[in-house]
């Protein structure tokens, strides 16, 4: 992905208007209103259904985004983010009125479900 050209992507904000999910930082976005879950070393440590939602992605701020990958093989479509800390923010999009999408300075990725 186009992603692993523009280098490590610093996360410096994170947008919790649900149902809307974002991250990005200087020139750079993504954001879903799919279903998504952040996981770590110890399991989940939150997702967009979970109570302590804020709190949870505040410790996204300031970690870097260092690549991103497809879902799973029955799920191409939706991408997984690999952090510097090694957590990995997992986007399931469900219907197609609820793609995702990211802005990279220089392309725009739009997903679909199922595709």
């Amino acid at each position: 992905m186009a992603i692993e050209k523009q280098g490590p992507l610093l996360i410096g904000a994170i947008t919790t208007d649900w149902p809307q999910f974002g991250f990005g930082g200087t020139n750079w976005g993504f954001q879903t209103t799919s279903s998504w879950r952040l996981v770590g070393d110890e399991g989940i440590v939150t997702s967009s259904g979970s109570p302590d939602l804020e709190s949870g992605v505040l410790g996204l701020v300031h970690l870097s985004v260092v690549a991103v990958s497809e879902q799973a093989r029955l799920t191409p479509g939706d991408p997984v983010f690999l952090l510097d800390n090694g957590w990995r923010l997992e986007v399931f999009s469900e219907l197609a009125l609820d793609p995702w999408s990211m802005m990279l300075p220089d392309i725009v990725f739009v997903g679909e479900p199922g595709r």
